[in-house]
């Protein structure tokens, strides 16, 4: 479920700093999906009793186990893949600069790196920050793939845009 809502940065930094004062994240050196912050442990769980999410983990969830399915091939296993994935998600971030207003759409290896740069919300914050401009959500809940969808055509301006 951690993971789940840092996938939504917007709702999950305002989450946590309602409920704890700050947004928490993994300490340095661990995996960001382990939790454990030592002596916060007692206000957090105090805190986490009255603790509300702003966003739809249900359906985020849904909406990622799709996702998921697609980025489960052996290329991503790759390390030489996974490096070219990383400098098309920054290209990517350099896009979503350049054209502040178009709606970006990732290839699912950009995707998936993105997710895990979400993991770390500090570093999300700072580095979307130096590489977009500015702060970038995360939507995943545009899904129809139809023709003339939001998604379809995005994805194609998107293309374009790379080629450019």
């Amino acid at each position: 479920v951690w993971h789940l809502h840092k996938l939504d940065p917007a709702a999950y930094n305002k989450d946590c700093l309602a409920a704890f004062g700050m947004v928490l994240h993994a300490p340095e050196g661990t995996s960001p999906f382990e939790f454990s912050h030592g002596s916060m442990k007692e206000n957090i769980s105090t805190a986490a009793s009255t603790f509300s999410i702003s966003c739809n983990i249900r359906d985020c969830a849904k909406r990622q186990s799709t996702f998921l399915w697609q980025v489960r091939g052996i290329k991503y296993e790759d390390e030489e893949f996974l490096d070219a994935a990383v400098l098309r998600y920054v290209m990517m971030l350099g896009l979503m600069r350049k054209h502040a207003k178009q709606f970006v759409v990732p290839a699912y290896d950009m995707d998936l790196i993105w997710h895990a740069h979400l993991a770390f919300p500090h570093h999300y914050a700072a580095d979307v920050v130096k590489f977009a401009g500015r702060f970038i959500g995360h939507d995943d809940s545009v899904n129809d793939r139809t023709e003339g969808s939001k998604l379809n055509t995005s994805a194609e301006q998107t293309r374009m845009l790379y080629f450019k």
